[in-house]
């Protein structure tokens, strides 16, 4: 699978083409969620009422009733392990044929980047032994993180003798 980071500064002036987007379901306040929702043109109450599932459930949410399919992922606190989310992430997105999917859980950063976070997710998605259809993976990142993300993911990938 390939992975390509897009900072924020870069976000609006490439042309991606993507199947699905995957958001962390978190839609009060000014959120991805809410900034998504609203470039789409989605039905808010049903955003809202899916992010509010997906917490209560604890697992990936797909919403196959918007264009581009969202997949919400829950939101997580900074003790919890990513990794069995990240799966269920990319598992749900083969379920359903996706073969390029934007990811926005880091498009903004408002402490410092999660590194134990950034490496459990990179390690699932890079995982040589993961058998699925996605293909590529538009990572979005925080500008201000952009060149840290990068070298997090040069080391992964030599860990992994990718």
């Amino acid at each position: 699978m390939k992975i390509d980071f897009v900072s924020t500064d870069d976000a609006s002036n490439k042309d991606i083409i993507f199947d699905a987007i995957s958001v962390t379901a978190n839609f009060k306040g000014f959120t991805v969620l809410r900034g998504v929702t609203s470039r789409f043109k989605w039905d808010e109450k049903l955003i809202e009422k899916a992010a509010s599932e997906c917490n209560t459930k604890r697992q990936v949410c797909i919403v196959d009733l918007v264009n581009p399919i969202l997949l919400l992922v829950p939101k997580t606190k900074a003790k919890d392990s990513v990794a069995d989310l990240a799966l269920d992430l990319v598992k749900a997105a083969d379920t359903i044929g996706i073969r390029n999917l934007y990811f926005t859980h880091y498009a903004h950063i408002f402490n410092k980047l999660p590194k134990g976070e950034i490496v459990e997710i990179l390690t699932t998605f890079l995982n040589p032994n993961l058998q699925i259809r996605l293909e590529s993976i538009f990572w979005q990142i925080d500008k201000s993180a952009y060149n840290e993300m990068t070298d997090i993911y040069k080391l992964v990938m030599k860990n992994l003798d990718c």
